[in-house]
């Protein structure tokens, strides 16, 4: 009797696998969150502003932009200036996570296309 009660305790070789398993992926989680708790963000946001397109709306003309923040740290209340013909525009971009993009609008009165259409950031604040 005995040796037919400790066959049927004896946990099998499945559940010893996922069990293992289960714990390495716990400790490499703990890994990463303890690194990114202590490290310091290698390099600031950096916000790159590109036109997508320009197009006709009721009243003027829209700039449609991307823009990419190509650093490790995330930017908060992004201020993004568009100039063309003396025209000068302004949007804010609530929040720009690292290595990620964000689209926005800008509204002109007259077609920016041919005045010497200028994009870029202006400021950030740290979130």
């Amino acid at each position: 009797m005995t040796e037919r009660k400790s066959a049927e305790q004896a946990t099998p070789l499945l559940e010893w696998l996922v069990g293992g398993a289960g714990a390495l992926l716990f400790c490499a989680m703990l890994a990463v969150l303890a690194m990114n708790a202590t490290s310091d963000p290698s390099s600031p946001p950096s916000v790159v502003v590109a036109v997508e397109r320009v197009a006709s709306v009721s009243g003027g003309y829209v700039v449609e932009f991307v823009a990419r923040n190509e650093g490790d740290t995330t930017a908060a209340m992004v201020e993004i200036s568009g100039e063309a013909g003396g025209e000068t525009r302004t949007a804010t971009l609530d929040y720009l996570p690292p290595h990620s993009t964000r689209r926005g609008g800008l509204f002109f009165a007259r077609d920016p296309r041919g005045s010497g259409l200028t994009l870029r950031a202006e400021g950030y604040q740290d979130p």
